[in-house]
């Protein structure tokens, strides 16, 4: 007589008994969800970056959209896939999760999209681009505190996730992620302009001079040097000494006060004795 398997068999009935059960339990929560109605709409809206584009009065305006309110609904008569896109669709969300729990109560949780520049165009047009570089509408009910640029900027907007069409605004938005991305220059820049020539000047929140940045080409060693001057020459001397801090030139820092010119010559900026070495370095022309 064959011995009987009966570890393979029990093994076998308790896979069956899982399956069944499961299909069961599915089976039972939707006649049960056939019965739920929605009893609660629970609104999250992020402001953790401090923005305040839109409100949970705003989410629940999109989706009551129509009349046609949600509350007690049948929550299986609730399409949540049309109900995100239609949030998502707004110009100030980015992304938008809803669902539904077993107890019928539905949740919103919305994210905001996030202005990073403010560009005013040489027009007088306005808009933001965002973290992405997109561009972003203004709103009438709220500004964001965030770097603005102005000046020779030709650019129009012309929808809710419109890209850059000039490359000048690219170079921008590069720029400006490199000052966010630093705690010294965030505190310490204000204002990006655009000169006829195309030329990029940064304008400093203490003192009154214009820094002449140029393009953003050398970017981290422009930075380096005027991160040099800062610290090393303008506590001396006062942050209204000069009017013109000019970054154009390769391994010089060109400043300009009544009509007079220092340079620093052949500063190299990343080690200490150069640091030393900035207050010898200093030439009246």
């Amino acid at each position: 007589m064959k011995n009987i398997p009966w570890t393979k068999i029990g093994i076998t009935l308790l896979w069956v008994l899982g399956i069944a059960t499961i299909g069961l339990s599915l089976a039972f929560t939707e006649i049960k969800q056939q019965d739920l109605k929605c009893k609660k709409i629970t609104i999250n809206v992020n402001k953790s970056d401090e923005n305040y584009f839109i409100n949970k009065q705003d989410i629940s305006a999109i989706i009551q959209f129509g009349g046609d309110s949600l509350l007690n609904k049948y929550v299986n008569k609730i399409n949540v896939k049309r109900l995100e896109k239609l949030i998502e669709s707004n110009k100030y969300i980015s992304n938008a999760e809803v669902f539904i729990d077993l107890n019928g109560e539905l949740f919103v949780n919305v994210e905001q999209r996030k202005p990073l520049l403010r560009i005013f165009t040489a027009d007088q047009h306005s808009f933001y681009l965002d973290e992405h570089g997109l561009k972003m509408p203004l709103s009438p009910n709220y500004s964001a505190k965030v770097l603005s640029a102005n000046g020779n900027i030709e650019e129009i907007y012309g929808g809710i996730y419109d890209s850059v069409k000039n490359p000048l605004l690219n170079d921008l938005f590069e720029l400006t992620k490199f000052i966010k991305a630093n705690e010294f220059w965030d505190a310490q820049i204000e204002q990006i302009f655009i000169e006829e020539n195309k030329d990029i000047t940064l304008i400093p929140r203490i003192g009154n001079q214009k820094i002449l940045f140029g393009s953003i080409e050398n970017r981290d060693e422009k930075f380096e040097k005027l991160f040099l001057f800062y610290t090393k020459a303008m506590p001396s001397v006062g942050w209204d000494t000069y009017s013109i801090i000019n970054l154009k030139f390769k391994n010089q820092i060109v400043a300009t006060k009544s009509g007079m010119g220092i340079v620093l010559a052949k500063p190299i900026l990343d080690t200490v004795a150069a640091t030393d070495r900035l207050d010898t370095t200093l030439t009246v022309l």
